[in-house]
């Protein structure tokens, strides 16, 4: 009886990591790291750190460390009985598994976006279709990016407009997480303006006119700042992106609305819903969704002050939060 290919691959893994284990045995042992140990005093502690010097790529001690250790793993690897017939067998399994699909959003007009990546390549594109049976195209690719520049990029997230004519997605470089804010015209695929930085979260959201999009933004540290800083006082901004004279507005956060006393690492997006002449404002601190709600009208976005009323706090243990028209869905715990 012939195994699913999930589980045979199980399988495979499980007889590769046991040869693996053997192979190892029957060597000497692996190289040992050069330690420089350092210590540093938080909060009253002293903290060690004896291999912090392997962080310096550059050093020919740690260069030579790596080297070494590559070497001794090739040789382990050598010793697996078997390791060819192993490796193209597990390849196999691997294209056997399809095109990966993921974070499929569904908008009005049948448009369906999501993230595909192919077996055999490394990083999703995202892609949208007219309807289940519509042609497949490509809107972000971070292969062509990388080719690009010579550094892989990755997709963190996508917003497209309720209208269908605009994109916002972010993307960041080199596995860094460190993602900036991309605008694109839908139909033409070309770029709207330059690239917001420090837009990590996903927390990007569009008026239901499609006109306005807000997006929460880290500050921009001043020079001597302590790395601590980062991510504390965020900002969520509104801006037009199709009106090019339009700068940025300061929406929420905790050095916008200093009456509200939002905690320095609170987090906030604020979001709208087709047909909903209100608009919340969700904090939390990354970590946990629970935080605090608060509600004001839409007909207030474009003044100079807004009215924000609380709703809900930590204690209500909301994880979940959905707007419509009138309606504040919530899912709770508590």
């Amino acid at each position: 009886m012939s195994l699913p290919p999930s589980r045979a691959a199980r399988a495979m893994l499980g007889a590769a990591l046991a040869a693996l284990a053997f192979a190892a045995a029957a060597l000497d042992a692996p190289p040992k790291a050069p330690s420089q140990p350092v210590a540093d005093t938080y909060f009253g502690v002293k903290v060690a750190d004896p291999y912090r010097n392997l962080e310096d790529l550059k050093s020919p001690a740690t260069r030579g460390w790596l080297d070494a250790q590559g070497a001794y793993t090739a040789e382990v690897l050598k010793q697996i009985d078997g390791r060819d017939a192993i490796a193209k067998r597990v390849a196999e399994l691997g294209k056997a598994s399809g095109d990966a699909v993921d974070a499929i959003r569904r908008m009005p007009g049948e448009r369906i976006y999501y993230l595909r990546r192919q077996a055999g390549e490394n990083q999703m594109k995202l892609v949208m279709r007219i309807g289940l049976a519509g042609a497949e195209r490509v809107l972000v690719d971070p292969e062509q990016m990388a080719k690009q520049t010579g550094v892989p990029h990755a997709i963190n997230y996508f917003v497209p407009s309720w209208d269908g004519k605009t994109l916002a997605y972010g993307v960041s470089a080199g596995g860094s997480e460190d993602a900036s804010l991309y605008l694109m015209d839908i139909a033409t695929g070309k770029p709207i303006g330059t690239p917001i930085p420090r837009v990590h979260e996903g927390l990007v959201h569009w008026t239901p006119d499609s006109r306005r999009l807000s997006y929460n933004q880290l500050r921009a540290l001043p020079p001597g700042a302590a790395d601590t800083e980062t991510y504390l006082d965020s900002t969520v901004y509104v801006i037009a992106p199709r009106e090019r004279a339009a700068a940025p507005r300061a929406l929420f956060g905790p050095l916008v609305n200093t009456e509200l006393k939002l905690d320095r690492l609170d987090v906030a997006g604020v979001s709208f819903a087709p047909g909903s002449r209100w608009m919340i404002a969700r904090t939390t601190d990354t970590t946990s969704p629970e935080g605090r709600l608060y509600v004001a009208p839409l007909a207030q976005l474009g003044q100079a002050k807004i009215a924000w009323r609380q709703i809900s706090s930590f204690a209500d243990k909301i994880t979940e939060v959905g707007l419509r028209g009138d309606t504040l869905y919530l899912r709770t715990y508590a």
